[in-house]
């Protein structure tokens, strides 16, 4: 499972489906950081996995109990 956070404004935190693509483009930063002659492979394996894997963006609140218990929940 691939989860990408994203802070919010608020207390409230929720887990969304996310498509395979909006979760490659969340991946990005990552690896273009990277050296240059290996990024092309990073890639092609980031957009296998995001094809194989459930992908959910996790929009995180300020309450952290919260959020933690949501993952937990998730992960049970």
């Amino acid at each position: 499972m691939l989860i990408a956070p994203q802070v919010t404004a608020g207390s409230h935190s929720e887990l969304e489906p996310l498509a395979p693509s909006q979760a490659l483009l969340a991946l990005l930063p990552n690896v273009l950081l990277t050296e240059p002659r290996a990024t092309q492979a990073h890639l092609d394996m980031l957009a296998a996995l995001v094809q194989e894997v459930p992908c959910l963006t996790f929009r995180v609140g300020s309450d952290l109990d919260a959020a933690a218990a949501c993952v937990v929940d998730l992960v049970s």
